[in-house]
């Protein structure tokens, strides 16, 4: 949409607006690498610790408050217990249909939380001279030697 303002205001497309060659600042840009299915595990594990300290209670305070429309609704973990919350998610388990709705609802967050890294990790490597790092030490090392190389 921004896109489109911009080529109507300027008759110049937005890809064209922008300006490529050097960057303005030297900067060191670290990315965390991690092995995925065990940043996979602990990202559910977070959700799940989202529901054990009142995700469910937060969000029904919300949507009660501003309604499912609202901008900070569409987030990931809120938009997903919509459904739930309005009662047309589904299922079907050993615990019944509402536990079954709550359990897919917790899968869909843990899903969305996979994509939104897959996609992140995308738009790092596209990133020129990308320092990749796997521990707060050698990012700190990382770091030190750029410093150094900048006074």
């Amino acid at each position: 949409m921004r896109a489109i303002e911009v080529f109507k205001a300027t008759g110049v497309s937005f890809a064209n607006l922008r300006v490529k060659g050097t960057p303005a600042y030297n900067a060191l840009v670290l990315m965390p690498h991690f092995n995925r299915e065990l940043l996979f595990k602990k990202i559910d594990k977070r959700v799940e610790e989202h529901f054990a300290h009142g995700l469910l209670r937060e969000v029904g305070s919300l949507a009660k408050k501003f309604g499912f429309d609202a901008p900070g609704m569409k987030s990931i973990s809120y938009h997903e217990l919509k459904d739930y919350f309005e009662k047309r998610l589904s299922g079907s388990g050993a615990f019944g249909g509402r536990a079954a709705a709550l359990d897919a609802a917790k899968q869909s967050i843990m899903r969305h939380n996979h994509v939104y890294v897959r996609r992140q990790v995308t738009w790092f490597k596209k990133m020129p001279k990308i320092k990749k790092y796997s521990t707060p030490t050698e990012a700190l090392q990382i770091a030190k030697k750029f410093l150094a190389k900048e006074t």
